[in-house]
């Protein structure tokens, strides 16, 4: 089969819901793409296998897949092109984002912004990796890991680069709750709280241009409940983990 082939045939039984056929066509394209050594094929096949199965299959077979397409990318970025390369860094930060162990989220995504940075892809005020800021998903990921001054700083670029590029008032006050959090934690209640009664602020706005009934209240009772422990001694670190998005 070749690939046009199969894209087609993908893209028709997608477009008849017939998931199950779906999922049969990419498990057989990919082994065909495997025995015939057809490495970057299989790789694209094994994209839509992994997709395919996370909405609509077996969420163990879906992780398998997903670890059989990291190892090929991690080896085809060994020829060093420039595409390879960069397959393999958006491959860690999705492992980043899925990883259990928040150090081993941590090494990934920071081997993904150092291949940026090889690319000449980097910037130092911030940029995506996939869909999330490069810096931002470090910052979060420092924060669960409980090194606040990392996590602070991180999430700072990200916020600067969020007002800059005039960013939804939603996700300036994601990043600014962080940011609360982080200095409660660290014993600076002030700026906790400043930081917090911006994030409601923002939150407020956000739900005043496009209410949302569900998320809105969520928001922003968590910052009214950050603001009533800006004066007290702070919870256990897993206690804000919920938080901390």
């Amino acid at each position: 089969m070749t690939k046009e082939e199969f894209d087609r045939q993908i893209e028709n039984l997608s477009m008849d819901f017939r998931w199950e056929e779906a999922i049969r066509l990419c498990r057989n394209y990919a082994e065909e793409c495997r025995q015939g050594g057809d490495m970057d094929n299989l790789a694209e096949a094994l994209e839509v296998f992994c997709s395919e199965l996370n909405l609509h299959g077996s969420e163990e077979e879906a992780q398998a897949v997903f670890d059989d397409l990291f190892a090929l990318r991690k080896a085809l970025a060994t020829s060093d092109l420039q595409s390879d390369l960069l397959a393999y860094a958006r491959m860690l930060h999705r492992k980043a984002c899925s990883a259990d162990d928040i150090a081993e989220a941590v090494a990934c995504q920071e081997e993904a912004i150092g291949i940026y940075k090889e690319l000449g892809l980097y910037d130092s005020r911030g940029f995506d990796i996939c869909y999330d800021d490069a810096f931002g998903f470090l910052g979060k990921l420092y924060c669960y890991k409980g090194d606040y001054a990392s996590g602070i700083h991180y999430t700072t670029i990200a916020l600067e680069r969020a007002l800059r590029e005039g960013d939804s008032d939603f996700n300036i006050g994601l990043y600014n709750r962080r940011l609360g959090i982080a200095h409660l934690l660290t014993g600076d209640p002030l700026k906790a709280r400043e930081c917090i009664q911006t994030a409601l602020e923002c939150f407020e706005r956000s739900n005043e241009e496009d209410p949302d009934p569900y998320t809105y209240p969520e928001v922003a009772d968590s910052c009214r409940q950050l603001l009533s422990e800006c004066g007290g001694i702070p919870h256990p670190d897993d206690y804000y983990w919920k938080w901390l998005i």
